[in-house]
């Protein structure tokens, strides 16, 4: 949890470069992940972030989600019956297929040529599937979901 709140602050601050050297860090970690093309970024102050918009969609849906989760299940003591409830591994299965399918659509529908998402619709498309995919780790992290 500590990690993915972590590497989305690093990946906010990154284009404002308060903190030079881990700007510096963050951007190369981008690189390391991501294309980074400019076209596919998002901009901000005429600086691009360190990874591409479906790249920042997934992560900014990984810390919403990971703060989902924390707040469904509690934090430090047993899982409120909600979270219980939600960690079944068929939903978890069916969640994460369904939160797929907008970032889906668009990769295939941009390699087939049908339609190329702008930035923004990258960026939103992508969320569900981040905030998903991080609050399932959060769960088998925490031990409610196995």
């Amino acid at each position: 949890m500590v990690a993915t709140l972590s590497w989305g602050a690093a990946l906010a601050a990154a284009p404002r470069g308060a903190m030079p050297r881990v700007s510096a860090l963050t951007y190369a970690a981008g690189a390391l992940i991501c294309h980074q093309r400019p076209e596919r970024s998002i901009h901000h102050a005429g600086a691009q972030y360190p990874v591409c918009a479906r790249c920042l969609g997934l992560y900014a849906g990984a810390v919403c989600g990971v703060l989902l989760w924390a707040g469904l299940a509690g934090i430090g003591r047993a899982p409120r019956r909600v979270a219980t409830r939600l960690s079944h591994p068929t939903l978890v299965r069916r969640l994460l297929i369904i939160t797929a399918f907008p970032t889906l659509v668009t990769v295939v529908a941009s390699w087939l040529g049908w339609w190329d998402a702008g930035n923004a619709a990258r960026l939103i498309l992508a969320l569900p599937l981040g905030g998903a995919i991080a609050a399932a780790l959060a769960a088998v992290a925490t031990g409610d979901l196995r």
